[in-house]
């Protein structure tokens, strides 16, 4: 089985529907397929399709970001989904915030840097599918954030501004796959091979 290209879904410019023997991987299955499936825009699909209502949601970008094979846009598309901004400008030991399931994923983003873990760079950026936010946007957030802390206190989350930085530099375009709240659509190879 292999994803489905979200172009599939498409006739002519008209939302179609899902292909014939198309199905969903199930929440729980998500990481084993994305484990055999290492194509850094199907990750970035992941990111921006899953629901975050899920605890599960976060699970699974939990373990994308924290992949040595992980492109730096991903890493930038999860930092803005998961409103790193709002964190960086929340003090340390707030009760709210350390209960976050959000925060628990961006300190991966964060730790990896600190530790000199850098993220690959392949994915160019692509104004559409980023909604217009750049890395750059998130740094200047995250700073602005910061400065509503009190002299005393320390934020909760470093900003991992090389990896925002760094965030949609390559030349590889993004392949947009079909992915929502309830996964990713996937269907047999043989079949995705006629759609080209």
């Amino acid at each position: 089985m292999v994803p489905v290209p979200e172009r599939a879904n498409y006739r002519d410019g008209t939302y179609f529907g899902h292909p014939l023997n198309s199905f969903g991987v199930s929440l729980d299955e998500t990481i084993p397929f994305l484990e055999t499936h290492r194509d850094q825009s199907l990750w970035f699909s992941v990111v921006s399709g899953l629901n975050y209502d899920l605890p599960s949601t976060y699970e699974t970008i939990g373990w994308i970001i924290s992949q040595p094979d992980c492109d730096a846009l991903v890493a930038v598309k999860a930092y803005n989904y998961l409103e790193g901004p709002y964190f960086c400008g929340k003090p340390k030991g707030d009760p709210y915030a350390e209960k976050s399931d959000a925060l628990g994923v961006l300190r991966l983003i964060a730790e990896r840097e600190r530790c000199g873990e850098s993220y690959i760079v392949e994915l160019s950026y692509d104004s559409r599918l980023m909604n217009g936010v750049t890395g750059e946007d998130q740094i200047k957030q995250s700073l602005d954030a910061q400065t509503q802390l009190e002299e005393d206190q320390i934020s909760i989350l470093d900003i991992p501004e090389f990896t925002l930085r760094a965030g949609g530099t390559g030349d590889t375009l993004i392949v947009e796959y079909s992915v929502d709240e309830d996964g990713i659509l996937v269907m047999p190879k043989s079949q995705a091979a006629i759609l080209g």
